[in-house]
């Protein structure tokens, strides 16, 4: 079953789908992921870390120096792709 974004299913109708064929539930929300992505872009530096220290906060936790760089890197990485686009 494809995503039809012009007519997508409702949440009963999904319920319903997903206790009568899981198989094709899984494929439904794996062709909306499809494509919900064309319109997504990455992140960008200040993005990303921002999400990064938030899931860090709810964790209960701090961002360690070597994950806080590494985060870095990815922005980075991102904003290379965005402009690149």
């Amino acid at each position: 079953m494809k995503y039809n974004p012009n007519k997508p299913l409702t949440d009963e109708e999904l319920d319903k789908l997903s206790k009568d064929d899981f198989d094709k539930f899984l494929e439904y929300l794996d062709s909306q992921s499809e494509h919900l992505r064309k319109y997504t872009r990455p992140l960008n530096s200040h993005e990303t870390k921002k999400m990064a220290s938030l899931s860090a906060a709810v964790q209960g936790k701090k961002l360690t120096d070597e994950e806080f760089e590494r985060v870095k890197e990815i922005g980075k990485e991102n904003e290379k792709n965005i402009l690149n686009k």
